[in-house]
């Protein structure tokens, strides 16, 4: 069925795209740079491109989509791949910005007023001890056993304090993060309970979009997992401002350089966080003092919102579930189905 051999193909290019190379190489260095002069504002390196990926957007192109409900949104997921590749491309460069805002958009004034009055909140003290890397391992294995998951826990270098790759199973944690019970029983909910229960759910789906990300699931799949920690009782205070902060930053780095930015968030956070976040918003540029930046951060809290909303209007929570979708395309599914039948 034609259906399915367009499904597999855009799962393949997907499955072909260096997601990786957005990651600077060279943070840690350039974090000790801004900390002996503040005014800097850190020049990023990354890999270099391995591929030849106009390739796979000549395959894009060439690719004949039917006009039917589920025609539709392979074409939708076709033009968010040949634009993800586009940003690719331009890592490093000042057109990387506009690429970025292709792909994920950029937040509203309404969002970012939202996101501000969030960075007043007092934070509480809890007194955790932070907990050593054995414990941690462990405690995120007994996650996924709690789950029925199978999945490796790996060290790594990088900005967040833990990701997961559903697809090769594999969760990674910050090898200089510290962390506390709080953290873990957050990001057991955030990366275990949400995005890898999403990815199990929709290998059992007949289509493979289900799993690569229909065009915009992004904001749903952060934004469940937000509000799966408030259900939890796990989004404090000091978390909600974290996300209210990569509002704020995103929006900072579309006009300003890093030093800005950075120097903004340091009236709200200790100096490593403030560069943590103020790089994230920074990333995809080479020279930070260059306005503009990845503009991905900001769909935490906007899919918090877009979630609630959903749910306030009548959405059914285990619909989100069926695999990587938004919202929006809940109405699609019954359509799809009897497409597939047909």
């Amino acid at each position: 069925m034609v259906l399915y051999k367009i499904d597999r193909i855009l799962a393949n290019i997907q499955d072909r795209i260096p997601y990786a190379l957005l990651n600077p190489t060279n943070i840690k260095l350039e974090e000790n740079k801004v900390i002996k002069n503040p005014e800097y504002n850190p020049q990023l390196q990354y890999k270099p491109l391995a591929k030849d990926l106009r390739v796979l957007q000549a395959q894009l192109q060439k690719l004949h989509i039917p006009k039917t409900p589920l025609g539709r949104l392979f074409h939708e997921k076709r033009v968010e791949l040949y634009q993800q590749i586009d940003m690719i491309l331009a890592v490093g460069l000042k057109a990387f910005t506009s690429h970025s805002i292709a792909v994920y958009g950029a937040p509203s004034r309404t969002l970012v007023h939202r996101a501000q009055q969030y960075l007043h909140t007092k934070e509480q003290n809890n007194h955790e001890y932070p907990l050593g890397k054995i414990t941690i391992v462990k405690k995120f294995l007994d996650a996924c056993v709690k789950h029925k998951f199978t999945c490796d826990i790996l060290e790594k270098e990088m900005i967040t304090k833990a990701s997961i790759n559903p697809q090769k199973k594999k969760l990674y944690f910050n090898s200089d993060g510290i962390f506390t019970e709080s953290d873990l029983r957050r990001l057991t909910t955030h990366e275990i309970g949400t995005h890898l229960r999403r990815a199990e759910h929709a290998r059992q789906q007949k289509l493979q979009l289900f799993s690569i990300g229909f065009q915009g699931y992004l904001a749903t799949e952060e934004g469940l997992a937000v509000y799966n920690e408030e259900q939890n009782g796990l989004l404090s205070a000091k978390v909600l401002k974290h996300y209210a902060a990569r509002v704020i930053a995103v929006d900072l780095a579309l006009h300003n350089s890093f030093h800005v930015v950075y120097r903004t968030l340091q009236d709200y956070f200790p100096s490593h966080e403030a560069f943590n976040l103020a790089i994230r918003a920074k990333r995809g540029l080479s020279d930070t003092g260059m306005v503009g930046g990845y503009t991905k951060d900001y769909l935490y809290l906007q899919g918090w919102y877009d979630v609630k909303h959903y749910l306030r209007q009548g959405g059914n929570l285990k619909d989100l579930y069926i695999g990587k979708i938004g919202v929006q395309h809940v109405p699609s599914l019954s359509l799809i189905a009897q497409e597939l039948k047909n």
